[in-house]
């Protein structure tokens, strides 16, 4: 086993596996997590790595799902360390050490402290559109008109953001999924539903580069609606569907991991929320499905901080 280092600009996770593991993990984190073999003194916080043929001191998870293998693993909050039985299928076990990585990472950005968004991020000259909203709201469509139209994509319904002296985004590498409709809906072949990494959602729409993030320049909800419009947002009304957007635990089914990592308060990620929507200009963006084009021309003129106007309606 070799000694890697997956890090994003801020924290860094050790993990303990063959080139050929670290090659494959390697190409499912990137562009939002770098993996290159350790220096000899590594900043990571935390090691991932398989179990040798003595049972762990740890504690033992079994985590379980009707759709996946069991997963088993152990793990030691003073130790910092995770563990996974190597008896686990091969092409799961390589998943986990995925998996896991991510979820490291994002509990510890957690509490820098972050905000993780039910949202959907593109930028385009320097600036970055946080696109948010509840299920159907036309989110995925929004960003992929974007993407056909030179934007750069950051991330799809997952994505933190932090102050800096400004607002800045980030994506978190995880597959998106596309209705059938949708690429008919954006000038791309295919009638189908399609599960996608990020760099085939890109493939896919001949887009640029992946960011890992950006720069939050506007934040836009996206409705259809049968009158194209922008309609600007007060600092109130932006608060409430933040709030209703926001993903108060960043990971799923790890709750014995908890315990180790600080954690922003629920009021102090309500007041991170309400300084981003007092802060960041706010729009709801109303189109038609059948024109996403023309709502992502206004999308890329509010970024280049032109006023608002008029979308075509139907008919003129």
């Amino acid at each position: 086993m070799t000694r890697y280092v997956c890090r994003t600009p801020r924290h860094a996770v050790a993990l303990d596996v063959s080139p050929d593991t670290a090659a494959y993990v390697r190409e499912l984190l990137a562009p939002y997590v770098t993996v290159a073999p350790a220096p000899e003194a590594s900043a990571a916080r935390w090691r991932i790595g398989i179990a040798d043929g003595e049972r762990p001191t740890g504690e033992e998870a079994l985590i379980t799902s009707a759709t996946e293998p069991l997963t088993r693993l152990w793990y030691d909050g003073t130790a910092r360390e995770v563990l996974f039985d190597p008896a686990m299928p091969h092409d799961f076990l390589r998943y986990n050490f995925v998996r896991f990585t991510r979820i490291l990472l994002r509990l510890m950005h957690t509490a820098d402290p972050e905000v993780f968004l039910h949202a959907g991020m593109v930028a385009h000259g320097g600036s970055g559109a946080l696109v948010l909203g509840a299920k159907r709201a036309g989110k995925t469509s929004t960003v992929l008109s974007a993407l056909r139209s030179g934007h750069h994509f950051v991330g799809n319904d997952d994505v933190s953001v932090h102050a800096d002296g400004g607002w800045t985004g980030r994506g978190w590498p995880r597959r998106v999924s596309v209705r059938g409709d949708t690429f008919a809906a954006v000038g791309l072949p295919g009638d189908t539903d399609r599960v996608l990494h990020p760099s085939e959602v890109r493939d896919a729409v001949g887009g640029r580069p992946l960011l890992a993030e950006a720069r939050v320049g506007i934040l836009v909800f996206p409705r259809f609606h049968t009158e194209p419009e922008v309609v600007p947002l007060g600092p109130d009304e932006t608060l409430d569907r933040l709030v209703a957007n926001e993903l108060p635990t960043p990971v799923k089914h790890v709750d014995f991991l908890l315990p180790f990592f600080d954690s922003v308060t629920p009021s102090g990620r309500r007041g991170l929320l309400a300084r981003l929507a007092a802060e960041v200009p706010a729009f709801e963006l109303r189109q038609r499905f059948s024109a996403l084009h023309d709502g992502t021309r206004a999308l890329t003129g509010l970024l280049a901080g032109h006023t608002p106007a008029p979308l075509e309606r139907q008919g003129t």
